[in-house]
């Protein structure tokens, strides 16, 4: 509830002594959910191209394809 938020007095008295010390609370704004949707999906997308290109990119230096069980060297 907003009406908890403010400044609150905290005391202690014991055999050591007594202190008081003021504390502040305060609201912090929460972070929209549709951002925290918007991130993950962007982090999702962005792992899938990165996982293409990979895949591309190893396919293109190996040079090797797979077919009917067998590899097969494509620079031959």
């Amino acid at each position: 509830m907003m009406s908890d938020f403010g400044q609150y007095n905290c005391s202690v008295k014991n055999g050591y002594g007594s202190d008081w010390k003021l504390i502040r609370l305060s609201h912090q704004e929460d972070i929209p959910i549709q951002f925290i949707i918007g991130a993950a999906v962007t982090v999702g997308i962005l792992l899938i191209v990165g996982l293409i290109l990979l895949c591309i990119c190893r396919q293109r230096v190996c040079g090797f394809r797979y077919n009917k069980g067998k590899y097969i060297n494509k620079r031959n």
